[in-house]
């Protein structure tokens, strides 16, 4: 319908707006959807594309103190919390539901999907890496 497209298109624009507030490479459009489709997600009452975007903004002022790639930090916490818009969809907890659509939607950063799989500490990492 016309309405749902047009509501496809509004989650595209989030999801691009959020990348390009972080400051990051455009990931995969179906990444940049899933981003989008978190600014109509809640977390303990706090909206988690802005809680994505507040994240990567402070990571990548930690990295730049300590001489680390801010780019890399931001976009790792940019990412971080992906699978929440998609864990009702797929089989497991958030982490290695968003880390699992990263790594088949393109992103190739082990340091970027060990940030999303492994930020909970409950989850084995082997899968993100075969």
């Amino acid at each position: 319908t016309e309405t749902q497209q047009e509501m496809e298109r509004h989650i595209l624009e989030l999801g691009q707006k959020a990348v390009t507030e972080a400051d990051v490479p455009m990931p995969h459009e179906k990444i940049v959807q899933l981003l989008g489709r978190l600014r109509f997600r809640t977390s303990y009452s706090q909206n988690v594309l802005q809680h994505s975007l507040e994240v990567a903004h402070l990571c990548g002022l930690m990295a730049a103190e300590l001489g680390l790639n801010p780019q890399l930090a931001r976009r790792c916490a940019l990412l971080h919390d992906v699978g929440k818009a998609a864990d009702h969809e797929m089989e497991g907890g958030h982490p290695k539901v968003g880390a699992e659509l990263a790594k088949r939607y393109g992103e190739t950063s082990k340091e970027v999907l060990h940030a999303i799989a492994g930020h909970h500490d409950d989850v084995t990492l082997d899968h993100v890496y075969t």
